[in-house]
């Protein structure tokens, strides 16, 4: 009998996350191991916040612990980057008035990118808080 597959969805998870996110990410990856040790294959897609994408779009790796990640470039992500607390903290409100949930650009990426991505029919499908638009 084939394991049954676990798609996860979530904007951040544990390691490649901000500090911001960092409770829901370590909650993310703790139920990414629960399955796992339950027989299940897990995916998770994530947004790339290391570059380990580099110039892909996307790149996909296997954890030790047999968890897939599927990291996906936010092509808008480096513009919130900055050490300035303040600054950063303008900008995310200034591109909240301006164009919404910066979240949805990043699915937009996931979604053109899905096809590619050559994932098994998911039993399960569970999404995280962000991103909102795949949910």
């Amino acid at each position: 009998m084939e394991p049954k597959h676990l798609l996860i969805v979530a904007l951040e998870y544990q390691g490649y996350h901000s500090k911001q996110g960092a409770a829901l990410s370590r909650r993310i990856k703790q139920i990414a191991d629960d399955f796992v040790c339950k027989g299940w294959q897990v995916t998770v897609i994530h947004r790339d916040t290391k570059g380990e994408v580099a110039a892909a779009p996307f790149t996909s790796i296997t954890e030790l612990n047999g968890v897939r990640r599927i990291a996906v470039k936010d092509k808008d992500y480096d513009f919130f980057l900055d050490n300035n607390r303040f600054v950063r903290k303008l900008r995310t409100l200034y591109y909240l008035w301006r164009y919404g949930d910066r979240s949805y650009t990043w699915a937009k990426q996931v979604l053109k990118y899905f096809p590619a991505f050559d994932l098994p029919n998911p039993d399960l499908i569970i999404g995280f808080y962000t991103p909102r638009a795949p949910l």
